[in-house]
């Protein structure tokens, strides 16, 4: 049997789920902050966060329901994407695993933002999900594009 591919993911917690995103992609790992919420915006985009002087949409990837308050222990991950920022809501960081890629199960029908994901993987006792960073990113920038497109500067 061949190895597995294993990759460094930061693997976070938000609502029920652990998530898991490449750590090449992660910026920085902050605090919760304030953040401008956005009119007519649907999940997963809650806000936008000022990171810096750059508008990033905030995700939260939790499924309905598990919570709607940003919290003051809550943490925002900052994630790199070609040309814009992101930043995904955390309740509680793990920390840095080797994360199995190979024989990734799909989630697609399993979730409200299925397509947001690679798969899930068993790590360590229990699953994670692989969020795909590049769809993420990808929905994000057409967020910004939009308010852009309506004369709104986020």
């Amino acid at each position: 049997m061949p190895a597995m591919e294993d990759h460094p993911s930061l693997v976070f917690l938000s609502g029920r789920v652990r998530f898991a995103i490449p750590v090449e992609r992660v910026v920085r790992v902050v605090g919760a902050t304030s953040f401008s919420t956005l009119p007519g915006a649907k999940l997963p985009i809650l806000g936008i966060v000022n990171v810096h002087g750059r508008a990033a949409p905030l995700l939260d990837l939790r499924e309905p329901g598990d919570g709607s308050v940003v919290g003051l222990s809550d943490r925002f991950v900052v994630v790199n994407g070609e040309h814009t920022l992101i930043v995904l809501l955390a309740e509680k960081i793990v920390g840095v695993r080797q994360t199995p890629l190979d024989g990734l199960v799909p989630i697609a029908g399993l979730s409200h933002i299925a397509s947001m994901f690679r798969g899930v993987s068993q790590l360590d006792d229990d699953l994670v999900v692989i969020c795909d960073v590049d769809y993420l990113v990808r929905e994000a920038a057409g967020v910004l594009d939009a308010l852009h497109q309506q004369g709104h500067e986020p």
